[in-house]
């Protein structure tokens, strides 16, 4: 595919991801098991899996990834999602069990699908809210590969999504749309288009069955016009908001 298709491609999805998010806004995208009480009191040692971050820039010339922001985003969510989830009772494991799961390619690799399955299967529409609090997802035997080694109960699944446009491409669109309403005398009024979105989910996934206890994404859609949105100053903010949902034990 030509670099002009794909940013063109981009471009269209920047413009639709925020109607997207409105037309499929109907219910509440918390899932929680029906049995979570009982069964998250057997699985107070949780083990945080490594933070699937993508972090990408749409400039005038294409996208770039942002390696260095996507690198602080990792330790920003673990620090935060770990203080979330001591402050409910659990034990958290973190280092050094990630950097051993990230020298074994077998397993870096069962995280990063693992996690991309639980985001295209569990979080997949809005559900009613007595659907969503009554949730039935497993992940099956995999989980158990992950835990056992740590000894962990739990384990904790985190995904980041940033999408932002420099000020030059917003500022480049912005001329279009001015001329496109000089030249219209103001008959067509171009919507305006995101300059940035991000998605952020997090799941507790039972460790000895691979059902999932407690999950949630949240998502922002961004409309600043003179910058890039700086989601990734945010994390402590967008975790909190993330777990406002995780009943207090």
């Amino acid at each position: 595919m030509k670099r002009s298709m794909v940013h063109a491609v981009t471009a269209c999805l920047f413009c639709l991801f925020p109607l997207l998010l409105l037309a499929c806004s109907s219910g509440v995208m918390v899932r929680q098991h029906a049995d979570f009480k009982s069964r998250t009191e057997k699985a107070k040692i949780s083990l945080l899996l490594p933070p699937q971050v993508v972090i990408q820039l749409q400039t005038s010339n294409g996208n770039t990834r942002k390696s260095d922001e996507e690198a602080k985003v990792i330790k920003d969510i673990n620090t935060r999602v770990a203080a979330e989830l001591t402050k409910r009772g659990y034990k958290v494991l973190t280092e050094p069990y990630q950097g051993e799961i990230n020298d074994k390619l077998e397993s870096a690799t069962t995280v990063k699908d693992l996690t991309q399955r639980l985001s295209d299967k569990v979080y997949q529409r809005f559900l009613p809210e007595g659907e969503a609090l009554s949730y039935k997802f497993s992940l099956g035997a995999e989980a158990a590969s992950l835990a056992q080694p740590a000894g962990a109960s739990s384990l904790l699944f985190t995904k980041c999504k940033m999408m932002k446009r420099s000020s030059g491409s917003n500022a480049a669109e912005s001329g279009g749309k001015l001329l496109l309403g000089i030249a219209t005398l103001g008959i067509l009024a171009p919507p305006k288009n995101a300059s940035g979105y991000l998605i952020l989910q997090a799941t507790l996934v039972d460790a000895a069955t691979g059902d999932v206890l407690w999950g949630n994404q949240i998502d922002d859609v961004s409309y600043n016009p003179v910058g890039e949105p700086a989601y990734q100053d945010q994390i402590e903010d967008l975790v909190a908001d993330l777990f406002k949902s995780f009943p207090q034990q």
